[in-house]
């Protein structure tokens, strides 16, 4: 089994889980006190059960992920625009149905539901970062210099990732440049300029 499939099920156990977990948590709450109670309980477990996922989450993604400084607070950002939505429209179905309970189910729901395709856009790898990535595992291949796609093995010098064409000689040139960033450099190397 791959590491990716592997996270994909991790994911898929998370997801599932989350809901029974919250289940299971406002009936140890209702239980142990009132039912009076009930409205608060469900709103106790579903922020429990809503920071436990996020942790989750991210623990199943992190090693799939460049965490860089702009991407955490995307992720922090897109934590509170996902609170901010699941409220609206809980409170949104609150006001039409009339029932506190519906309104905090469904508040949970559409956090839940616009977190994780948030998660997806916030953390999808740049092309910068799938350049530098194939870089590091395909040494002697052909990347697009554009977009950082393996080219090599193709029938033609157009890049199937982003369409862009090439001349032979600029993927080799590509190829050449992309080589020489993999060899060490001469201490004072005449020509070479070094980096601070």
């Amino acid at each position: 089994m791959t590491r990716l499939l592997a996270r994909l099920l991790l994911a898929f156990a998370v997801v599932l889980a989350a809901p029974v977990f919250c289940t299971a948590l406002v009936i140890v709450l209702v239980e142990c006190t009132s039912w009076r109670m009930f409205p608060l309980w469900l709103l106790v477990a579903e922020c429990v059960t809503g920071l436990l996922f996020v942790i989750a989450w991210i623990a199943v993604w992190r090693g799939q992920v460049v965490w860089n400084g702009w991407r955490r607070s995307l992720t922090y950002a897109s934590v509170l625009w996902s609170l901010g939505v699941g409220s609206t429209l809980g409170l949104g179905m609150n006001a039409i149905t009339n029932e506190e309970e519906v309104g905090i189910i469904f508040a949970g729901l559409f956090w839940f539901v616009t977190w994780i395709p948030s998660t997806a856009l916030v953390w999808r790898e740049t092309a910068r970062e799938r350049a530098a990535r194939l870089k590091t595992i395909a040494v002697g291949t052909v990347n697009c210099p554009n977009c950082g796609y393996n080219m090599t093995g193709l029938h033609e010098a157009r890049c199937p990732e982003c369409g862009t064409r090439y001349t032979l000689n600029e993927l080799f040139a590509s190829l050449q440049e992309s080589a020489g960033d993999l060899e060490p450099e001469a201490p004072d190397a005449p020509g070479r300029h070094t980096q601070n």
